[in-house]
């Protein structure tokens, strides 16, 4: 393992612990916030008369399959997998370049609208779709940050509802530990994840209010902590959490009275109904899984299923979810 990817299993594997710690803090900072996205009936879709019309539906993936992905075998098996989704859409993040010309050439059929932005190391992007990609670009990174968004609008299926969907194909940066305790590690932890505020701030400005939006990808953050909370705060929707909502009998922990001298031997158990793990590493001789990929959306859509594919080369695992517009 080199050093990158040991400091980032340690930033997840720790920052689960502080998850663990700040939870109430997380459920108050959620809790009851205002919603800042309109479902207007001038911004929903246009709608046929016909009757028992089928719903509109929108099934999104995300995958990162890890720029380190690059013999033919494993792209192959990262293929595979993102076909096997069945996704309308899929954001791919940390694509190399041997992943980027098996996807033009082996899903050109499936997917005949893509948009492979080339980057250095992680900095790769892919947006592949089965109808048309407008308007794509990408938002450059924010002051301390590793990545650059990739944005577009998509068309949904089918045809006579024309509305088009923002999608922002994210990935937020990573906290690179230095090794130097838990505690100057968990300064280095609050420190990223303020960048990473700083990151979904400059993105939020790129959500239209008055139509459909979804943000999706690695967000390198555990749900406890304030990206997610703030997220949820300006009226986005947690796609897996809402199709598994939360055990309300489930008790927070309380804070630490002081840093613990190192890291836990084994990670937290998971909560009764958490969604499931989307990245997974083994540390040390014990196998860390954390949630750390997601899907958003706006009010505009509801989430009918949500589902992880807990298999392939890559240490994320590629996550889908079954959207409808919502009523």
């Amino acid at each position: 393992m080199n050093r990158i990817t040991w400091t980032v299993a340690a930033a997840v594997g720790l920052a689960s612990v502080i998850a663990c710690w700040f939870a109430a803090a997380q459920e108050a900072r959620s809790g009851g916030a205002a919603t800042s996205f309109t479902t207007s009936s001038a911004s929903a879709p246009t709608t046929s008369s016909a009757p028992a019309s089928q719903p509109v539906t929108f099934r999104v993936a995300s995958y990162n399959i890890n720029y380190g992905v690059r013999d033919a075998r494993s792209v192959a098996s990262a293929v595979t997998i993102l076909r096997r989704s069945g996704a309308d859409l899929i954001a791919v993040q940390e694509g190399s370049n041997e992943l980027r010309q098996a996807l033009a050439r082996d899903l050109k059929k499936e997917y005949p609208y893509q948009n492979l932005k080339p980057g250095n190391g992680a900095d790769g992007f892919a947006l592949l779709s089965k109808t048309p990609l407008k308007n794509v670009t990408m938002l450059p990174k924010t002051a301390g940050g590793f990545f650059r968004t990739q944005l577009a609008d998509v068309e949904l299926a089918p045809a006579d509802h024309k509305t088009l969907v923002r999608v922002c194909n994210v990935h937020l940066s990573p906290s690179l530990l230095q090794g130097r305790g838990v505690a100057a590690d968990a300064a280095m932890l609050m420190k990223m994840e303020a960048v990473r505020v700083k990151e979904i701030q400059a993105i939020l400005k790129k959500l239209p209010k008055d139509r459909p939006a979804v943000m999706l990808g690695d967000f390198n953050t555990v749900e406890a902590l304030t990206v997610h909370g703030l997220l949820t705060s300006k009226g986005l929707i947690d796609s897996a959490r809402q199709v598994s909502p939360k055990d309300p009998s489930a008790r927070p922990q309380e804070l630490p009275k002081e840093w613990p001298k190192d890291l836990p031997k084994e990670q937290p158990k998971a909560q009764p109904g958490d969604p499931p793990n989307t990245w997974h590493w083994n540390l040390n001789g014990t196998e860390w899984t954390f949630r750390v990929d997601y899907i958003f959306h706006t009010p505009h859509f509801r989430t009918t299923a949500s589902q992880v594919f807990a298999e392939g080369p890559s240490d994320h695992y590629l996550i889908v979810s079954d959207l409808e517009i919502a009523e």
